[in-house]
């Protein structure tokens, strides 16, 4: 006769409470150490990593390869996880981590290349900052290599992540530099409404407003342009302002800036952190795990932030195919043959599948239909990914705005405002973005691939972007909002917002001395402009209504 074992609701409970308690034993070993000395193969010569209330580490190290290899472990020891999403999303394998239903993004990552880029531009990396490299992804392989247990994505997900290789930083800083854009570009999604609607509907775009104030005012023209200006046409979400000494209440500039990326999100996309080392070094500020580099924040000299710039540095062409040959487009000389590359996408739980990628004199094809293809051009295309790694490392030594200027214009097509302050009080502006020399009467759709007149011709250089250097007003704020009024030289459109630097510009004009929790009480503001506009003209609206 068999026994029957039965357990009741405290047998049940006593069984969970042990299954918890293991698993969280075991997920332990996943994760970073915060205490005591720990010995690693890898480090020269001993560093210390010290944590603040907040968590935030400081690296002090004695040369700039150890502190880059410990920033490298930090990185793994709290993001590798997040570190090999962002990854998979710059290769394009998505899909054969998570399934089909990513395969679309797969497919446009690849069609992009960004890690294709990354590869190609490798062998122009200068080799100090290859060093440098190597040793930041020898700290992450190195915690992933010291770690019995992997944290529980991976367990779940039954992955091990790959061996990090210094290609894989240049492909995320590329990635990194297309990311601002590909949140506002918005041409495809005019060209439809302007082939549904008619070409009226340009002007909902929104143009120059004199509610609206510009960050480089007209004031500021004749420094840059000794001629008068044409007039142009015409963004969306960080904020960064900057007060200079005489209307500072310490008597020195104030900087403050607040990206704007979903605060729900976790991990965050930042990692905060301080690096110092023997050889020079010494910067805090933001961090994105997967790159070694400051992006935002301040070394000895200068204070340094950026918000999103939202200028137009994409543009989409539709290219006609050769009746008899769809891989020829038509061009300005004739047919030429398209670029093509072999791949493959990997999709979890089904076959592998071959694609081709192809390319055009105008830049890469993201769709076709039987008689045309659709190809894109984006600046970034025209940058070198070395350049924009020596300008993140430069960051670190930066003690001047000129050549905070010539180091914020090499960071490829990453399409930002770029904020300045420094210890001596000066204050300033400019923009990082390349502006693309083109002609802009129809920028905001599909172009005739063969037509000439809508090739670019280069980029605008430093001298004749926008920039400030101690304004008059003694501050100046930057909001994703139009960048110049409408007397600007050249057309430089974007996708503005008008209502956050709306509201900052109250704030700044609203006394004449400014403390740290002034700032402080700035970001906190809960004040929409957006809806003290539409509620005054809602009203107007109501009002004519109810006479009519």
């Amino acid at each position: 006769m068999k026994k029957v074992v039965k357990f009741g609701l405290p047998g049940f409970i006593a069984l969970l409470i042990l299954l918890w308690f293991g698993l969280r034993s075991y997920m332990s070993f996943s994760i970073a150490d915060y205490y005591g000395d720990i010995t690693i193969a890898g480090i020269e010569q001993p560093v210390e990593v010290t944590f603040d209330e907040k968590g935030i580490p400081q690296i002090w190290a004695e040369t700039d390869r150890d502190m880059y290899f410990t920033l490298g472990w930090l990185h793994a020891s709290e993001r590798l996880f997040q570190m090999e999403l962002v990854r998979r999303v710059v290769y394009g394998e998505l899909a054969e981590l998570l399934g089909d239903s990513l395969y679309a993004i797969d497919l446009k990552q690849r069609r992009i290349g960004f890690a294709r880029r990354a590869q190609r531009d490798l062998p122009n990396l200068k080799p100090e900052h290859r060093t440098l490299l190597e040793a930041y992804c020898a700290g992450i392989n190195a915690w992933a290599g010291y770690k019995s247990v992997l944290p529980p994505e991976f367990l779940l997900l039954d992955i091990q992540p790959r061996e990090w290789k210094v290609v894989d930083c240049l492909g995320i800083a590329l990635y990194q530099t297309w990311y601002a854009h590909s949140l506002i570009d918005k041409d495809l999604e005019y060209g439809e409404l302007m082939a549904t609607l008619g070409d009226s509907v340009t002007g909902l775009k929104l143009q120059h407003k004199d509610w609206s104030p510009p960050t480089v005012h007209d004031s500021f023209l004749k420094t840059i342009f000794g001629h008068d200006p044409y007039p142009f046409r015409m963004n969306h979400a960080s904020n960064s302002w900057v007060i200079a000494p005489e209307k500072s209440a310490s008597g020195a500039a104030l900087h403050a800036s607040d990206p704007h990326l979903r605060i729900e999100r976790i991990p965050g996309f930042w990692y905060i952190a301080g690096l110092h080392s023997a050889e020079g070094t010494d910067v805090l500020g933001v961090t994105a795990p997967g790159l070694p580099q400051v992006l935002m924040g301040h070394n000895r000299s200068i204070a340094y932030a950026f918000t999103v710039a939202s200028i137009d540095v994409i543009d989409y062409y539709r290219e006609q195919c050769h009746p008899e040959d769809s891989m020829q487009v038509l061009t300005a000389g004739g047919y030429r043959p398209l670029r093509q590359i072999r791949d493959t996408i990997r999709v979890r739980g089904k076959a592998p599948r071959a694609i081709t990628v192809c390319e055009s004199e105008r830049g890469v094809v993201v769709g076709r239909d039987s008689a045309s293809v659709l190809t894109l051009k984006w600046a970034g295309f025209d940058f070198s990914i070395s350049d924009i790694m020596s300008g993140a490392f430069r960051f670190h030594q930066l003690d001047n705005f000129a050549d905070f200027r010539e180091t914020v214009t090499r960071f490829g097509a990453l399409d930002v405002n770029w904020t300045y302050s420094d210890i001596r009080g000066n204050i300033g502006y400019q923009l990082g973005a390349p502006i693309p020399r083109r002609s802009y009467a129809d920028t905001y759709r599909a172009r005739a691939g063969e037509d000439s007149t809508t090739r670019w011709q280069g980029y605008y250089p430093l001298e004749e972007t926008p920039y400030l250097y101690n304004p008059q007003e003694g501050w100046l704020a930057s909001c994703n909002n139009q960048i110049v009024s409408a007397n600007w030289p050249y057309p430089l459109p974007g996708f503005y917002d008008p209502y956050r630097i709306t509201r900052a510009n109250a704030h700044l004009t609203s006394q004449t001395r400014f403390s740290r929790e002034d700032m402080q009480k700035m970001q906190l503001d809960v004040v929409s402009g957006k809806a003290l506009r539409w509620k005054h003209l809602l009203s107007l609206g109501a009002a004519e209504q109810e006479r009519g």
